[in-house]
């Protein structure tokens, strides 16, 4: 049985051209794509300053195990 030849790198792979298949947006794609650009502007409503008031991060597995060791 004969296997079929990997592409060696001496000449590309053979593509087939890729055609555009919509030559025009409609009046909303056109109003959608051209808002894209303008940013709005916002408010946040909420902080989440305060969160991180008080944290205590948990210590690590290996300083947990080595301190109930010693």
């Amino acid at each position: 049985m004969k296997r079929k030849r990997q592409n060696s790198g001496s000449r590309p792979p053979k593509t087939k051209a890729v055609e555009p298949t919509v030559s025009h947006f409609t009046p909303v794609e056109e109003q959608f794509f051209s808002a894209a650009g303008s940013t709005a502007e916002y408010e946040p409503t909420d902080s989440f300053a305060d969160l991180d008031e008080g944290y205590q991060p948990r210590p690590g597995l290996l300083r947990r195990l080595f301190a109930r060791a010693a």
